[in-house]
């Protein structure tokens, strides 16, 4: 019987010169790969991707065309001053304002001016790009500017009258809300968007013993291809795009938290929408006092069935989010 046993172990037990066998083996595999010169191409690829303007410090490349970061292996161009001159009038405030009839605010064209540079300022360019100097064909220095290879090539045609496609001059002024606007939260965004692709759903999990899970979810916004629970919401209430589902089971301080936590500010909300109105001239024309969809709530009446006795408040009142894109998609 012991000898039945001690084989066993034997089968179960690696054997010790089995063990260095696969410790050299993973030895020699590790050498092969040559860390160093893995180490090496890293920062080689970091340096490509990045401009070092002081010591220690690195940006990522920024299209001064289009204001887009330029990553991974797309390829990094310069334009010099005498490419952007020359189109000038392409990228120019006025040919924008009189594109898209508009007058620019400040805030707005402040955003998209190189004040360092007096030659520009008629010119909707990015501010971000990246500056780097060289000699010119007679030695001269030249000031030169990152950029898209699309964007460039687009610059140094003779035929094009237009601004380069996805250029900030080609309707691409977007810019920014001020740093007094980063705590607005996703629901009142969402709200005040006059161009609403998307729906948007606030969901809700509790139970007892458990954190209140919250999850924000964007969806395509198009009844007819919504299947599901998101059909029945949108017959049952047309046109909203804002819910806040709370399903399966809560405890009675986690339902109460939900319902809060979907809540809108409604001070935060006058502020950011007034801003807009004052400095984006498509909210130009919307009304005083506007009209916006509320947070709808889509909840079973509390029963014992779907209530918990608290067990641990204070797991049960905290909370955890996610934030899910698309997850519909148009077919």
């Amino acid at each position: 019987m012991q000898e039945v046993i001690n084989l066993k172990r034997a089968q179960i037990t690696p054997n010790f010169f089995d063990l260095q066998e696969c410790e050299s083996k993973e030895d020699g595999l590790l050498a092969s790969l040559n860390i160093n010169e893995s180490k090496k191409q890293c920062l080689k690829a970091i340096q490509k991707s990045t401009h070092s303007g002081k010591k220690n410090f690195h940006k990522g490349y920024v299209c001064i065309v289009c204001d887009k970061f330029i990553v991974g292996k797309e390829k990094v161009c310069w334009v010099n001053m005498k490419i952007l001159l020359a189109n000038e009038e392409r990228l120019s405030v006025d040919k924008y304002q009189n594109t898209f009839q508009c007058v620019l605010p400040d805030t707005l064209r402040k955003q998209y001016l190189i004040s360092s540079n007096a030659l520009l300022n008629n010119m909707l360019l990015s501010p971000r790009a990246s500056l780097a100097s060289s000699r010119d064909k007679i030695m001269e220095k030249e000031n030169k500017y990152s950029c898209f290879d699309s964007c460039q090539r687009s610059l140094s045609s003779k035929n094009k009258s237009t601004p380069p496609k996805f250029s900030i001059a080609n309707g691409f002024a977007i810019g920014h809300l001020p740093k007094d606007f980063d705590e607005i939260s996703d629901v009142i965004a969402s709200m005040i968007s006059r161009v609403r692709p998307f729906g948007y759903i606030l969901s809700f999990q509790g139970g007892q013993g458990k954190r209140l899970k919250g999850t924000f979810t964007f969806f395509d916004n198009n009844i007819k291809q919504t299947e599901g629970v998101i059909t029945h919401i949108q017959q049952k209430i047309p046109n909203n795009v804002l819910y806040c589902v709370m399903c399966g089971k809560f405890t009675p301080d986690q339902r109460q938290l939900a319902r809060q936590r979907a809540k809108v500010n409604t001070e935060e909300f006058l502020k950011l929408y007034d801003w807009m109105r004052k400095n984006n001239f498509k909210f130009a024309q919307e009304p005083d006092e506007p009209k916006c969809p509320e947070p709808f709530i889509v909840e079973d009446k509390p029963t014992k069935q779907n209530t918990d006795d608290p067990l641990n408040p204070a797991i049960e009142k905290s909370v955890n989010s996610n934030t899910i894109f698309q997850v519909i998609q148009n077919q």
